[in-house]
């Protein structure tokens, strides 16, 4: 049989530098050295301990496994402590996840409205929803994930049937039916009562706030302008939430209420 053994100056070299890596970052703010930073180094210390554990004496071998042993119940006490500490409007996908700045966390809000917007659906709706990756509530760090949910929740035919949602991008860690911006035009054509959509049956949904750091929503922004350029609309502040609610009321043109 052929004996493979692991180079411990490589390991150790190897540990050293994913150490070299994330010190300088938790030279910032303690807040900073988060879990998922240590999964290098956590992969190298246990790389580490089977080594040792081959190579140690008996007694060493049973201190080695008292040693685990004793972290799984120390993790094991800390799950049961996060599960019952109560988290307000927070939930947190995930056991140890903390962040002060909420990266990694979704509000029960969030989840709330993305199944109020199904519930429209369910009632016979159509929507237009000005909203899509370039809104920051999606950005790539702590995406909110309100398209995936809807269409999760819906599934393709009846989301492509249902929603109407244009943008430049379609994907992101996952792809999704998003129309390009090239065809909002005819979907605007087609809103008339004896149309292809009818505006009764369409509700429109605009955030009123996707701008952030690197993402100024200028596709939305531009989206809604048009529309109220080309129709009258009813635009409704919803309480507790990040849209605007409008429904279209018939061409500006031809409108006797005026602009």
């Amino acid at each position: 049989r052929r004996e493979t053994s692991l180079n411990p100056t490589k390991l150790v070299k190897a540990l050293a530098a994913g150490t070299k890596q994330v010190l300088p970052v938790g030279a910032t703010t303690a807040d900073a050295l988060r879990p998922r930073r240590f999964i290098a180094i956590e992969g190298y210390c246990l790389v580490a301990m089977a080594c040792m554990f081959r190579e140690a004496s008996p007694s060493a071998r049973r201190a080695l496994v008292g040693l685990l042993l004793f972290g799984n119940v120390w993790q094991a006490a800390d799950l049961v402590h996060f599960v019952r500490t109560p988290r307000g409007n927070i939930g947190f996908p995930m056991p140890y996840m903390t962040s002060q700045e909420g990266v990694g966390v979704v509000t029960f809000a969030d989840v709330d409205g993305s199944r109020a917007l199904r519930m429209r659906i369910e009632a016979g709706e159509r929507l237009l929803l000005l909203y899509n990756f370039s809104c920051y509530l999606e950005n790539i760090t702590n995406p909110e994930g309100l398209l995936e949910r809807l269409y999760l929740s819906l599934g393709h035919e009846r989301f492509v049937r249902s929603v109407f949602v244009f943008g430049s991008l379609p994907c992101r860690y996952s792809c999704l039916p998003i129309r390009p911006l090239k065809d909002f035009g005819t979907l605007l054509d087609d809103i008339r009562p004896n149309g292809p959509t009818p505006p009764a049956t369409l509700t429109g949904y605009f955030p009123d706030n996707c701008k952030g750091p690197g993402m100024d929503a200028t596709e939305l922004d531009q989206m809604f302008a048009t529309i109220r350029q080309r129709f009258q609309i009813r635009v409704e502040s919803l309480p507790n939430a990040r849209f605007l609610r409008f429904t279209i009321e018939g061409d500006k043109d031809t409108s006797v209420d005026g602009p």
